[in-house]
C-alpha cells in the first residue's frame, strides 16, 4: 500500500506485474491478429492452473488476476461479465516440467445483459421520438 496525501493506493506485487507482462504478448497476439473487438457480453471462463511447486495461492486470487489481465489486454470489455466455471473439478494442478495456465472462454448469458438491452432499447426509442419531434417542427 502506498499513501499519497489523503489517498491510499494498493499496488500489485512484482510477481503479478511480471505475469501480466508475460500474458500481454499472448493476449494481444490472438485478439489483435484477428482484429477482434473486446467481448462485451457474458462469458464463462474455466481456468486450469498448473504450478511447478505445491506452494498454492487461493483460487479467488488466480481468478481475479486473470480476469484483470484479460480485461486490460482487450479480450473482454469488463470483467463483470465473467462467470467462473469449475465443471465440478479443481482448478489447481501440479506440473513441474510445464507450469502454465489454460483459459477456456465460453458464451454464458449474464443476468445484466437483458437489463442493458432494455436500457439501450429505451434510449433508442427516446432518440427516435426526439428526431421525429425535430422533423415535425
Amino acid at each position: 500500500m502506498v499513501r499519497r496525501g489523503k489517498f491510499t493506493k494498493i499496488l500489485p506485487s512484482a510477481l503479478y506485474e511480471r505475469y501480466e507482462l508475460h500474458c500481454k504478448e499472448y493476449c494481444e497476439y490472438f485478439w489483435q491478429r484477428f482484429k477482434l473487438s473486446p467481448i462485451d457480453f457474458g462469458v464463462g471462463i474455466k481456468l486450469k492452473v498448473y504450478l511447478d511447486s505445491w506452494i498454492v495461492g487461493d483460487e479467488c486470487g488466480y481468478q481475479q488476476a486473470n480476469g484483470d489481465i484479460i480485461q486490460k489486454h482487450g479480450i473482454i470489455a469488463n470483467d463483470m461479465w465473467i462467470h467462473w466455471l469449475d465443471r465440478d473439478s479443481h482448478m489447481i494442478y501440479y506440473d513441474k516440467e510445464n507450469p502454465r495456465i489454460e483459459v477456456e472462454i465460453y458464451r454464458y448469458r449474464h443476468p445484466k445483459e437483458q437489463f442493458r438491452n432494455e436500457q439501450l432499447e429505451k434510449e433508442a426509442i427516446k432518440e427516435a421520438k426526439k428526431k421525429n419531434k425535430t422533423i415535425k417542427e
